[in-house]
């Protein structure tokens, strides 16, 4: 009887905490970019003709700036190709910054 009341906790426990584990990671939006920053990707994504996978990992090139605020980047693929003149609010939507 108590293995059955310790499975069952057990399973009451993993079936509370499972849910917020598994759940999608809501990251900052990016509101700075710097030459050399690496950013993943957030979700499945096509920017021009590039297939970028959930977790696909970029590194910024180049940055435009206007007005002092970034508006563009180049994002270099880990195969060396290299998407230029990404828009800010793209790069916002579709990655965050690596840790």
């Amino acid at each position: 009887m108590q293995r059955l009341l310790a499975t069952l906790l057990m399973g009451v426990t993993i079936a509370l905490t499972a849910p917020a584990a598994a759940g999608p990671q809501r990251a900052q939006p990016i509101r700075v970019l710097k030459v050399g920053s690496e950013l993943v990707a957030t979700h499945d994504v096509t920017i021009r003709d590039a297939r970028l996978s959930q977790g696909s990992r970029v590194t910024v090139t180049h940055v435009a700036l206007k007005n002092g605020k970034p508006v563009a980047a180049n994002l270099e693929l880990k195969d060396g190709h290299v998407l230029a003149g990404v828009a800010f609010r793209q790069i916002q939507k579709h990655f965050r910054v690596a840790r």
